[in-house]
């Protein structure tokens, strides 16, 4: 990646859209904890794995920290954020995701390599899991369906998630008028 910045402003959308409404089992809860799964350490002997986890993982941080002290959550509501490594093997990627689940993560942030099994895994338990560094392959339609399962309807949003306070979900539109891409600002 190029930048940080559009990584602290897709942090700063998936902490939005992850917090309000998409976890309706814990939205009485003060601490939101986001498992963040990344790739940025290398296994002993492998001195060919590039980290990309090292390029984000500062931005987690800062967005983090931004949005606890400047940009505080509804209801005195914080988050943070626990770390788990997957050396950008898919398996360990699996596995990770298995103990964030046990540990209470509200939401998944990453991996960045694979995400399918990943992804179906967050859905099965019913958290929010936003990918951040996806490349589109055949199995990009399924990442984006387990994601779309929880994001609530435009109509649902202001009644049942948000006590009708003013929202809108945005999707940026594909060639056959479906908006698989939508996210909730309020």
């Amino acid at each position: 990646m190029q930048s940080c910045l559009p990584a602290i402003t897709l942090i700063h959308v998936c902490i939005t859209l992850c917090t309000f409404g998409t976890i309706p089992n814990i939205v009485r809860a003060r601490n939101f904890t986001m498992g963040y799964l990344t790739g940025s350490q290398r296994r002993p002997g492998n001195k060919g794995y590039p980290r990309p986890g090292l390029t984000i993982s500062g931005a987690i941080s800062l967005a983090v920290d931004e949005i606890n002290k400047y940009h505080p959550l509804r209801d005195n509501h914080t988050l943070t954020f626990t770390v788990a490594e997957t050396y950008g093997e898919e398996s360990e990627s699996i596995y990770q995701t298995a103990v964030l689940w046990t540990e209470g993560a509200a939401v998944y942030i990453g991996p960045q390599e694979t995400c399918v099994h990943e992804a179906r895994m967050a859905a099965s338990f019913d958290l929010p899991m936003i990918s951040y560094e996806i490349i589109p392959t055949e199995h990009y339609s399924i990442v984006l369906e387990e994601l779309n399962k929880k994001i609530p309807a435009e109509e649902e949003s202001d009644a049942l998630y948000f006590n009708g306070e003013a929202c809108k979900v945005l999707g940026y539109p594909e060639k056959n008028g479906n908006y698989p891409y939508r996210a909730i600002f309020c």
